[in-house]
């Protein structure tokens, strides 16, 4: 049998003492411990923090979207947020266009890569009620095939501002003073040309265009877009008033056409004739003889005014 060892009290109280300091010393060291880990993660989330930090405000060049798709997101909040962006101007979103085809249940152009686009209303509403845009950004923007520089991005971007601007209007106003309505656009029987319209609200945001600085490398020039989009209207006029089409050739000619090389300048029967000749197709677009009066007729070394289109604001 084993012998009952008796403690005294003085042992028994040494020993409880001891037991004491010792649960003492391991809560110091859980303590220590813990607070250890407690460092480490507030230093991990205050060093995340401010990577995070320096990664928003970091600037992002045009450059480098170009070898690095990631940033064109980021890229796109970048330039948003320098040159702003109207209320109702909804998102400014970059993806692919199949993708963007389904989610907006919209048909982009093969040569689109930025684009403004809207659930289109009667066009009795336009003007009415606010339009919500979306703006899509496509990755062609980035391939230095179309846009080389950033100033080249925002040119284009305030380019689909513009196209927004117009759609809660409803109208656009010619440099005459003259307003032209959407509902100018139905055909003389009735359907909507849309093509023409197209290309009129073209011709309208390219001339703002005309205004910013881009660089000469830009795709294609920006007269010779404004061409292009020019010489449809004799293209889409099929079915239209022909007093609108005129105006519309008129009001749209500017002065620096006067100098481009496709613009032919001739005498048949000992009548001035000028036309754009296509210079793929051939196809000659002659100007109506109000822009021939007006740039050819002069008084000394000064133009004479002339008044090419007697219009009341809202006749169209």
């Amino acid at each position: 049998m084993k012998r009952e060892v008796r403690l005294t009290r003085k042992e028994r109280r040494k020993i409880k003492l001891q037991q004491i300091k010792e649960k003492k010393h391991r809560k110091v060291r859980f303590f220590e411990k813990s607070s250890f880990w407690i460092i480490v993660a507030v230093a991990v989330i205050f060093v995340g923090l401010i990577g995070w930090f320096l990664w928003d405000q970091q600037t992002i060049s045009f450059a480098e979207t170009l070898k690095y798709p990631q940033l064109r997101e980021k890229y796109i909040e970048q330039i948003v947020k320098k040159v702003g962006k109207p209320d109702y101007i909804t998102v400014i979103e970059y993806g692919e266009p199949k993708e963007l085809e389904k989610k907006y249940n919209y048909h982009f152009k093969p040569d689109d890569f930025m684009t403004a686009i809207h659930k289109i209303p009667p066009l009795t509403e336009y003007g009415k009620k606010e339009v919500p845009i979306s703006i899509c950004v496509f990755p062609p923007s980035f391939d230095k095939k179309f846009l080389k520089t950033e100033g080249d991005f925002i040119s284009s971007l305030l380019h689909e501002y513009r196209h927004a601007e117009i759609f809660q209007k409803g109208e656009i106003e010619g440099k005459s003073g003259a307003t032209i309505m959407f509902s100018a656009f139905l055909t003389e029987g009735g359907r909507f040309n849309k093509n023409l319209l197209d290309d009129v609200l073209e011709l309208d945001a390219v001339k703002m265009e005309l205004l910013r600085p881009i660089s000469k490398e830009y795709h294609i020039s920006r007269e010779d877009r404004y061409l292009l989009y020019y010489t449809q209207i004799w293209d889409h006029s099929e079915e239209m008033n022909p007093e609108f089409i005129k105006f519309l050739k008129i009001e749209f000619f500017e002065n620096w056409m006067l100098k481009h090389p496709d613009l032919i300048k001739e005498k048949q029967e000992g009548k001035e004739i000028w036309y754009f000749k296509h210079p793929r197709t051939a196809r000659e677009y002659y100007l109506p003889e109000e822009i021939i009066r007006r740039f050819s007729l002069r008084q000394g070394s000064k133009p004479l005014v002339f008044i090419l289109i007697e219009l009341k604001k809202g006749n169209f």
